[in-house]
């Protein structure tokens, strides 16, 4: 029986019919199109559904990979129920290679052997998957209809029972060595039902609804009044909840009809639940910890750091705020007035600006406050999560936390003075370097995309009138940039809001010199810019040191060369000696002759951090990313490279003319290529190093290969050309990606 007739005899009419039927993918999976990640994925397997009155019923297998330029593509299986002008259905088997939407769908071929097992395979998979995840599917779909209606009927009972409760007069308890009084959840939502929201004009809390959450609690739901002034050493809320267990009730909320005052700081207790604080005056303390709830403060709120964390929460602040450093981390924040400019955000918080209308009128409005600072420019650094943002953008929340509850500082004041100090002295020479070569054009836009949304970086120049770099933010309809007027020989920093058809709502305009809100953030983000401009053009900060340093770096073991490389066309192909030798030449041409192949061994690991190319000894006056042909730099996102994957922990540099002869040499020799020839360069007893060797596949030809360890062993690395004054090549270079670039 052959491959053909076995996957044949497996794929029938009947159980893709089946499958179509399952109740798991005709409600859960029943668009055929949806090819994102939110899919129907089992490892790097995407299975795909369509249904008879979606097209000709079919079942699809995706299987993930990643191609030369390390972006994710696809090998498609289909398994279709063809029908003919009769009615006849047969069942048609077909595969589909690349992006689903672009390649052709080919049938299988009854010879290849190979692919036919694999979709076979892939298919007994999507088989047994889809059933097993139906049968769980429906046995949770049946408990979990039996259990809402039960649990509806209790939550009806449960706020009957609230709306019943009789009001408590004179209770009262300790907690925190403060008295405060015993209220019911009705009684609360009298006290709270007239604050709304600042921009939707609905109502901040619906304690009625949101008091079903202590339905299984054992204990009744209390909220804790407090009519006068409190002042209190600490305010955790995780022992105020421990405290008031211990009296028998649970706390569904706090409130403070005066001002609170707290010496050290105030803490949150759950990160999806936390009892909701209102606090109707003023509230003070040297820290704030906020998540899990909505707080409302009516007057003003004075702290040194203001953090609020994950968006099971908000805080609305009626007053103005003064404080040191805001931190919200996908926690929203409104405020009256802010008083702080220090602020770490991702587009959360809001305050009240006045801006003057047509008429001349002065009118309020929300506005959006973008992100300041990072947490690297603020925060001591034993507090910054470098695991999480490698740039140091965002704190680490349990040692931020944990320095809360210790008492020690949080705010590094001399780095914080320091970031941007030398700014406006930056401008001119960040400028020349952005835009260097675009003197010839009359008006250019490039931009890096961050995302799908309409975010990105942008550098545009116009004639010889002026010319700006920043941000365009898709999602909040925003623009932060610096603008250089060439005429006036003068610089404007700009903050320009839209409305969703982005049309300019307000603008706010300063100069490089002044401390605004909208000045920092504008910097904040054009520097940001600067360095995606420079991640796509040169390597990292710290390699570029250790090119420039060598061994006198202090993260360099030693620099060793490694090979004379032979380059007779100019054309250098960087790939994996072993799996990619087909890889084509960079587009940039190189000098020709034979030229030294330098490896640089860092430190920590002994590891080959980057191999060079020398070419010259000149200065390097700009980088360059090396890309293959049809490839364009301008098209990536931020974070994104183009370069070679390595797969045998092996990569190499050769000309285009060597490569041919490799490819010959490993033809020759076949799947004994590594073990009798590679390993032997590399390991035998003449090899000169385990690390790096030179191939020469026809010992009476000059054409060679530099091959190296590739830093970490497999990955995807990019390489770079470096260019002198004249726009000639002097290097090349490949990064491994091995020096931790925020040291």
């Amino acid at each position: 029986m052959t491959e053909y007739d076995k996957l044949r005899a497996a794929v029938t009419v009947q159980t893709i019919e089946d499958i179509l039927t399952l109740p798991l993918v005709k409600e859960n999976y029943n668009d055929y199109y949806d090819m994102d990640k939110n899919g129907y994925w089992d490892g790097r397997l995407f299975y795909g559904f369509r249904l008879p009155e979606q097209g000709p019923a079919r079942l699809t297998v995706g299987e993930e990979s990643t191609n030369e330029n390390g972006e994710e593509d696809m090998l498609f299986f289909h398994y279709d129920i063809d029908v003919d002008e009769q009615g006849n259905k047969t069942v048609g088997l077909y595969c589909q290679e690349g992006n689903g939407h672009e390649k052709a769908v080919k049938p299988l071929w009854p010879g290849d052997t190979n692919t036919l097992k694999k979709a076979l395979r892939y298919f007994e998979r999507l088989n047994a998957k889809v059933r097993y995840d139906n049968k769980q599917y429906v046995q949770e779909r049946e408990r979990q209809n039996a259990e809402s209606e039960a649990f509806k009927k209790m939550k009806e009972q449960y706020m009957q029972a609230l709306m019943q409760q009789e009001d408590l007069i004179d209770r009262t308890c300790t907690l925190l060595e403060h008295t405060f009084r015993i209220i019911t959840v009705k009684q609360a939502d009298n006290l709270l039902n007239a604050i709304e929201h600042p921009t939707r004009d609905t109502p901040l809390y619906d304690i009625l609804n949101g008091a079903w959450l202590h339905l299984m609690d054992e204990k009744p739901a209390y909220y804790l009044l407090s009519e006068e002034n409190v002042h209190l050493q600490r305010l955790d809320m995780a022992q105020l909840m421990e405290e008031a267990d211990r009296l028998n009730f649970t706390i569904a909320g706090c409130i403070f009809a005066a001002n609170l005052m707290v010496d050290t700081f105030i803490e949150a207790y759950d990160t999806d639940y936390s009892p909701p604080m209102v606090v109707f005056g003023d509230l003070t303390g040297r820290h704030i910890a906020l998540w899990g709830a909505t707080f409302f403060v009516g007057g003003d709120v004075s702290c040194e750091c203001l953090y609020g964390f994950y968006n099971h929460g908000q805080l609305v602040v009626a007053g103005t705020l003064k404080s040191g450093v805001i931190i919200a981390d996908d926690f929203e924040m409104y405020f009256g007035k802010i008083g702080s400019n220090v602020l770490i955000s991702n587009n959360d918080i809001y305050g009240i600006d006045k801006f003057q209308n047509e008429s001349g009128s002065m009118i309020e409005q929300w506005t959006l406050y973008p992100s300041t600072y990072r947490a690297k420019d603020v925060l001591h650094d034993v507090m910054v999560d470098y695991d999480a943002s490698p740039d140091g953008l965002w704190p680490d929340r349990s040692m931020l936390v944990r320095r809360f509850e210790e008492g020690g500082p949080v705010i590094d004041w001399e780095r914080l003075e320091q970031t941007y100090e030398n700014f406006a002295e930056e401008l001119p020479a960040a400028f020349d370097e952005i835009f260097h070569g675009w003197e010839q054009e009359g008006e250019r836009l490039y931009k890096i995309k961050m995302d799908d949304s309409g975010s990105c970086f942008f550098f545009q120049s116009h004639e010889q009138e002026w010319k700006q770099a920043g941000f365009i933010d898709g999602t909040r309809y925003y623009i932060l940039r610096v603008c250089w007027y060439i005429t006036e020989q003068s610089w404007e920093m700009l903050y320009d809001v839209y409305n969703e058809q982005w049309e300019l709502q307000y603008q706010f305009q300063t100069a490089p010199e002044d401390q605004y809100t909208s000045t920092l953030a504008v910097k904040k983000r054009f520097r940001e810019a600067l360095q995606a401009l420079r991640r796509q053009r040169r390597p990292g900060g710290k390699l570029l040191d250790v090119l420039s340093m060598g061994e006198g770096h202090p993260d360099v073991q030693e620099v060793v060369r490694a090979s004379d490389l032979y380059i007779p066309s100019g054309s250098i192909v960087a790939a994996d000696p072993l799996t990619n030798m087909e890889r084509p030449a960079f587009v940039r041409r190189s000098p020709v002759g034979t030229f030294p192949v330098y490896l640089y061994i860092e430190r920590h690991y002994g590891r080959i951090c980057c191999a060079e190319i020398r070419f010259s000894e000149d200065e390097v006056a700009t980088w360059e990313m090396a890309v293959l042909s049809g490839q364009k730099v301008e098209e990536l996102k931020v974070g994104e490279i183009f370069g070679y994957p390595v797969d045998t922990g092996l990569g190499c540099f050769m000309d285009e003319e060597s490569a041919r002869q490799l490819i010959m040499h490993q033809q020759e020799l076949g799947e004994h290529y590594y073990d009798d020839y590679l390993s032997e360069l590399l390991e035998g007893d003449e090899a000169i190093s385990s690390d790096y060797c030179t191939a020469v596949p026809f010992p009476a030809q000059p054409h060679n290969a530099a091959v190296f360890r590739a830093g970490w062993g497999d990955g995807f690395y990019a390489s770079y050309f470096a260019l002198n004054e004249k726009g000639q090549v002097v290097r090349l270079i490949t990064d491994f990606n091995c020096l931790d670039e925020h040291c």
